[in-house]
């Protein structure tokens, strides 16, 4: 058993952008074109051009890196949380980490972090569209256990 949550993607590192790189075909034609300087004689021309190409590399692999710690750090920061009841006590944890039994309590506005059965609500109303693609928001309402079985749309069993 692992978290609530999808799998994270493996970033490639540093020889899988290097190896990326050096598949395009933009990069070949550069390589020729810094080649062929030398060959015609003009060794600072092409020793010109090989350096702007090794120091765009580097620019490219940093904002790179760069960019993957901050959309990290802002996956980080959008992670739903969850208020929990355990041990009789509200506790704020992260949305990961439900678990079964433990009882989450929400209000308005308030992301459901895993899926769950309503035992008391007033009014509630869930936003499903990521799930559905429904734009238009479903009323939930408690149901007993035949409801549940039967799969009603009206239980929030589907959240």
């Amino acid at each position: 058993m692992g978290y609530n949550e999808l799998e994270p993607k493996k970033g490639g590192g540093a020889w899988q952008f290097l190896l990326t790189v050096f598949s395009e075909p933009l990069f070949f034609l550069l390589v020729g074109a810094a080649a062929l300087y030398i060959v015609l004689g003009d060794y600072q021309e092409g020793l010109v051009l090989s350096m702007a190409m090794v120091l765009i590399i580097a620019i490219t692999f940093f904002q790179k890196q760069r960019s993957s710690h901050a959309l990290e750090a802002l996956k980080n920061l959008s992670a739903p949380r969850a208020l929990v009841l355990r041990d009789g006590r509200a506790e704020r944890i992260p949305g990961r980490e439900v678990v079964p039994g433990d009882w989450l309590l929400l209000s308005a506005g308030d992301r459901v972090a895993a899926d769950a059965t309503l035992l008391e609500s007033s009014g509630l109303y869930a936003d499903e569209s990521l799930v559905s693609g429904e734009s238009v928001s479903v009323h939930k309402t408690v149901a007993g256990t035949s409801q549940l079985l039967a799969g009603s749309r009206d239980n929030l069993s589907s959240l």
